[in-house]
């Protein structure tokens, strides 16, 4: 397996975006890419209409985490707890039954496919939020008191939990912490992704690990890390060339370092 990284110095929003498409057009010039990040047609992005939301429409802190359920509200959490949007309002959520949320600040959120939504807190574990009820689950390896980073869903239905106190899955009706026995070292996990071939991506303590599908241990990659934010899918690229026929996906790891405001590095992944 290769990697092949592009590294981008960005001070704004406006720079952010720009230094990102031009690291996606000098791949197109290489392979054609299948997910297009400019808009539709020959419209500028100043030819596209946009909202703004913030506390003066009842946005009630800072985002950390967005999600989409599958009844189309769009879920919010904040610093101050968790909001649902209807596309209109917004309104501070808190279940009308079946027990209550362990946290208040929210970190992380991940719809599921059957609507369902898992709710990451600062120091306070997870828990699953169906039709307005919580769901936790058991827990004797430290996941009840952690600060969860991020969540994943595999394609196998597996829940995976980058937390201050190390990865996780759940496994029924438990959080197993996930260690030695799979190759996996890191005291902590920073992010978790699961890519579109099925493979899962970890942000340990310094260096980024994956797990193939059906696998039970982890591999390592050669790219030493130091704070990573998330890890996300920016495009699907096909290459083809004498010595190489193979598909690739690009990454986007956000670092929250010492130095510049803001770090981008897209990596390439080939395999």
């Amino acid at each position: 397996m290769s990697f092949i990284k592009h590294i981008m110095i960005v001070r704004n929003a406006g720079a952010e975006l720009f230094l990102l498409m031009v690291v996606v057009v000098c791949l197109i010039d290489a392979a054609p890419c299948g997910t297009a990040l400019a808009p539709s047609g020959d419209r500028a992005l100043s030819e596209l209409q946009h909202t703004s939301w913030t506390a003066r429409e009842g946005l009630p802190g800072s985002i950390q985490a967005l999600a989409q359920t599958t009844d189309g509200y769009l879920w919010v959490g904040t610093a101050n707890g968790l909001c649902r949007f209807d596309g209109v309002n917004f309104e501070p959520f808190e279940p009308s039954s079946g027990g209550r949320f362990p946290g208040h600040i929210v970190e992380s959120l991940l719809a599921m496919p059957d609507g369902g939504l898992f709710v990451g807190f600062r120091n306070a574990g997870a828990a699953l939020l169906t039709n307005e009820k919580v769901t936790t689950y058991v827990d004797a390896s430290g996941m009840e008191q952690s600060t969860v980073r991020k969540l994943a869903l595999g394609l196998d239905g597996t829940v995976w939990a980058a937390t201050s106190r190390g990865l996780f899955r759940l496994t029924g009706q438990h959080w197993q912490r996930v260690g030695e026995d799979w190759g996996y070292s890191s005291s902590r996990a920073q992010a978790v992704f699961v890519d579109r071939g099925g493979t899962l991506w970890v942000a340990g303590d310094d260096s980024i690990v994956f797990l193939p599908p059906e696998q039970i241990r982890f591999l390592p990659t050669d790219e030493n890390i130091v704070e990573v934010d998330q890890i996300t899918l920016l495009c699907f690229i096909t290459v083809r060339s004498s010595q190489l026929r193979a598909a690739s996906d690009c990454f986007l790891f956000q670092e929250n370092a010492t130095g510049p405001p803001l770090t981008l590095r897209v990596w390439a992944v080939t395999w």
